[in-house]
């Protein structure tokens, strides 16, 4: 699976949030789901019980985890140094919990820096981001696509495999509405952007493809048919 990552180009900043087996709040008639609790994907994100599959084991007893650009290349920075508030990620009974606030403003990329960002690591085939462009071309963007342990040891993405075909998912910020459009060349791999769409605030992005061409589409649904939410053990 880390050959399929760095094949994305994923700028990984990881960030450093609890991942922890807790009990859930309790509601006042003593509910443990806490039914108050709705599914938010805008300005801010929040994620309650969705399912969760373990990758050759059934429990994990991590107290934190980290964001990094590309954990082969990249330092971990804790996500409460890129985001608002106090972001939160738990487990409990294979069931996932994800609070995140606003991105800190000096923590969004522009256009330029998102190119250099990648030039950065790309060690293999330099990018090419001629034919990709934003619009408006000063929005600014923040991308988050695993959820990393601080010893580096679990991982948490978003993705499934159907056959040959790769299917990846990931959590994009952006500070207002823009569109991303054309093609973005990593790894030797073609990402197709075709008018894709992204709201004020966090969006879920996917690719979807093989080795060689990628499509890219985004939505704020925080359920999605044919990708589900993993914790590797690597």
């Amino acid at each position: 699976m880390k050959n399929v990552m760095r094949f994305f180009g994923i700028f990984t900043l990881m960030a450093v949030v609890g991942f922890t087996f807790i009990s859930c709040p309790e509601d006042e008639n003593g509910d443990p789901d806490n039914k108050d609790r709705m599914n938010i994907v805008g300005e801010i994100l929040r994620l309650y019980d969705l399912p969760v599959e373990f990758d050759g084991f059934d429990t994990l007893s991590k107290t934190d985890f980290c964001y990094t650009l590309d954990y082969e290349y990249w330092d971990i920075i804790p996500l409460s140094d890129l985001i608002t508030g106090t972001p939160k990620v738990e487990v409990h009974n294979k069931k996932l919990t994800i609070e995140l606030d606003q991105v800190k403003p000096d923590k969004l990329m522009t256009y330029d820096e998102l190119f250099l960002l990648f030039s950065s690591f790309n060690i293999y085939t330099p990018p090419n981001f001629d034919n990709f462009t934003f619009t408006p071309s000063n929005a600014r963007v923040f991308l988050l696509p695993t959820l990393l342990t601080s010893d580096e040891s679990h991982k948490i993405e978003y993705w499934d495999l159907d056959g040959n075909e790769i299917r990846q998912g990931y959590l994009y910020y952006v500070d207002k509405d823009m569109v991303m459009n054309g093609t973005m060349i990593l790894y030797g791999g073609d990402h197709i952007y075709n008018n894709v769409s992204l709201k004020k605030g966090w969006n879920f992005v996917f690719m979807t493809g093989d080795s060689s061409i990628m499509n890219v589409t985004a939505n704020r649904n925080a359920t999605n048919p044919g990708y589900k939410w993993t914790v590797w053990e690597r």
